[in-house]
């Protein structure tokens, strides 16, 4: 997990809210991160660094959960997830800002891990 410019490389045993429920963060897949528990919890020295600099549109987040629903790894970009999204959605056109922002959400968000 990032932290403060820097990766955590203790093992993930937890699973952190990249936007806190306080906050408006909910329990979807797209705001949920593997972490240690020392970062998940606030033990570690150094502040966490979040994924709210920027904030998904509700379309955005789709996309990025048709994307995890599809089992594409995190680090995809916009060219491997194209195909993934036009047999997602039929029919429909998304804007490269829209892909774009989706890839980059899951790639700051972290792989998903079910325990």
């Amino acid at each position: 997990m990032w932290r403060d410019g820097r990766i955590c490389y203790a093992r993930a045993d937890t699973v952190n809210h990249i936007i806190r429920r306080e906050h408006g963060g909910d329990d979807s897949a797209a705001n949920l991160q593997a972490a240690c528990g020392p970062c998940n919890y606030g033990e570690r020295t150094h502040a966490p660094v979040t994924a709210t600099f920027f904030r998904p549109t509700a379309r955005q987040m789709q996309l990025a959960e048709a994307l995890d629903a599809a089992g594409i790894a995190t680090g995809t970009g916009r060219r491997a997830a194209q195909p993934v999204l036009a047999r997602t959605f039929p029919g429909q056109t998304f804007t490269r800002r829209d892909i774009d922002t989706a890839c980059a959400w899951r790639r700051v968000r972290g792989p998903l891990t079910r325990m």
